[in-house]
C-alpha cells in the first residue's frame, strides 16, 4: 500500500460517521466504494496506507476524495470559541469533511429519507449488489455503487426490491434526469443556484439539497439542517424553534466562519453520541 504522513485524520469518524454510507471497517482496515473506485485506507501511526482500484496508485483521485489539500488547522482555528463546539473538538479531532463523487452523494442522499444511518447503509448494499459494477480487488470480485445512468435503465419496480421504499420514486427519476444531463454543471453555480437546482428533483428539500453541496460540493459554510442540526441549533445555541430554515442556515454561516459545515459534523456526531 502507498504511504502518507497525516498525523491528524480520524478514518473511523470521518468514514464510518453521518456523511457517507459506503465504507465498512474489517480488521484494522476501512474498506470503502464509489461508482468509480475500490480504495482501501489504514492507519499506521501518524501515516495513512492507501490503495485504490481498479485503477492503482490513483493519488489524484484520493486526494480529491479525502480533501488531503484542505489546511486542517486553519478550518479548526476559524471555529468560534464555545463550550459546546469546543467539546466536540476535543472528541472528535481528526474528523473531516469527505468531498464524495457527485452523482454517489445524490443517490446516498435521496435514499436517505426519514431512515436511520444503519438503514441507509442497508439500502446503499441492497443497490451496490443489484447495479454495481464488479471489479477484481487483490484477487477477490467486489461491485462498486452503481452509476445513476445504470439504475436509469431498470424499472422502478426491480429498485423496489433494494429496500428503499418510497424512495424508489425519487431516485428512479433523478437517474433518468443525470443521464439527461440536467445536473451537468451543478458543481459551476453557485451556493442558491445549485441548491435551487437540486430542489427541482422530485424527493429533495433544503436538508437533502445541502447534505450533497456540502459532501460532494465543498460548500463548506453549510450545516445540513436535519432534526439533528435543528437541535444543535436549538439546544445549544438558543436559536428559537420557529426560525425558517433559510433563517437559521444563514446563522450557521455568520457564527461559524463559513465553516460550519465543519463544525457542524463534529457537533453533529458530538450530540448523537457516536463511537
Amino acid at each position: 500500500m502507498n504511504k502518507l504522513y497525516f498525523p491528524d485524520f480520524d478514518l473511523y469518524s470521518t468514514l464510518l460517521g453521518g456523511q457517507s454510507f459506503s465504507w465498512d471497517l474489517e480488521g484494522d482496515e476501512f474498506r470503502g466504494f464509489t461508482s468509480s473506485r475500490y480504495i482501501k485506507l489504514k492507519k499506521d501511526g501518524d501515516f495513512l496506507l492507501w490503495q485504490t482500484y481498479p485503477v492503482t496508485d490513483d493519488y489524484n483521485y484520493l486526494k480529491k476524495y479525502l480533501r488531503l489539500d484542505v489546511n486542517y488547522e486553519d478550518i479548526l482555528n476559524q471555529f468560534p470559541k464555545d463550550e459546546h463546539i469546543e467539546k466536540a473538538k476535543e472528541k472528535f479531532k481528526g474528523l473531516r469533511l469527505l468531498s464524495q463523487d457527485f452523482p454517489d452523494t445524490v443517490l446516498g442522499y435521496l435514499a436517505s429519507s426519514n431512515k436511520s444511518v444503519k438503514a441507509i447503509r442497508s439500502s446503499v448494499r441492497k443497490m451496490r449488489e443489484r447495479y454495481g459494477e464488479v471489479i477484481e480487488v487483490d484477487g477477490e470480485q467486489v461491485k462498486l455503487l452503481p452509476k445513476l445512468e445504470v439504475i436509469s435503465e431498470d424499472t422502478i419496480d426491480n429498485l423496489r426490491t433494494t429496500g428503499v421504499g418510497f424512495r424508489a420514486r425519487y431516485i428512479y427519476e433523478a437517474s433518468g434526469k443525470y443521464k439527461e444531463g440536467f445536473l451537468n454543471n451543478v458543481h459551476e453555480l453557485s451556493y442558491s443556484n445549485a441548491k435551487s437546482r437540486l430542489i427541482e428533483l422530485s424527493g429533495v428539500g433544503d436538508k437533502v439539497a445541502d447534505c450533497i453541496l456540502l459532501y460532494s460540493l465543498k460548500h463548506d459554510s453549510v450545516l445540513p439542517l436535519d432534526v439533528w442540526g435543528k437541535r444543535i441549533l436549538t439546544n445549544y445555541y438558543g436559536l428559537s424553534q420557529k426560525m425558517k430554515y433559510n433563517e437559521m442556515q444563514k446563522w450557521v454561516g455568520e457564527y461559524f466562519n463559513g465553516v460550519g459545515g465543519w463544525a457542524g459534523q463534529m457537533l453533529f456526531e458530538y450530540i448523537r453520541g457516536f463511537k
